[in-house]
């Protein structure tokens, strides 16, 4: 992974880990379509598991009805696990 993109996805992390109610959801989902698009889970491994614990250790991201709007069948299907906050754990 070249470093602007290590830096990219460590800025994704800092979105998801830092994220409130207060902000608007579409920056997660903004951050959820990036990683989708631009990242491959394959490369630097331990950021993505960072990335998975930043979204279950962020309190905000527990509740129900953020979860279900971040929710999104038709990426987790392809792999994208941030989608489907099922396979966040």
């Amino acid at each position: 992974m070249a470093n602007d993109e290590f830096q990219s996805l460590e800025q994704h992390i800092h979105t998801i880990r830092t994220w409130t109610h207060e902000r608007s959801v579409s920056a997660i989902q903004d951050t959820f379509l990036q990683l989708s698009l631009y990242f491959d889970q394959d490369q630097n491994k331990s950021k993505w598991k960072e990335l998975r614990e930043a979204l279950v250790e962020n309190e905000a991201l527990k509740d129900e009805d953020t979860r279900n709007f971040l929710t999104n069948t038709h990426y987790s299907q392809k792999g994208n696990w941030w989608w489907d906050p099922k396979n966040w754990d």
